[in-house]
Parts: structure tokens; sequence; C-alpha cells
């Protein structure tokens, strides 16, 4: 859980730089965005 709010928290300074890293979560079901299927 802490790693999924550092996680937040440098998608809220650098969406752009972390938006891949977003994408591999989701895909491996990560704590992010569970739900999404992109």
């Amino acid at each position: 859980m802490r790693r999924c709010k550092e996680f937040i928290a440098r998608l809220n300074r650098n969406p752009k730089e972390v938006s891949e890293e977003v994408k591999a979560l989701v895909r491996e079901g990560g704590c992010l965005f569970p739900e999404s299927k992109e």
C-alpha cells in the first residue's frame, strides 16, 4: 500500500513521465486502477 501512495505522488508530480509505468501496473493488476483494462 505504501508503494502505491508513493507512486500516486509521483504520478501527480510527473503524469507523463510515469504514464508508461502506470500502464504496466494496470496490465499487471496494479493497485492504482485495478478495474481498468487499458
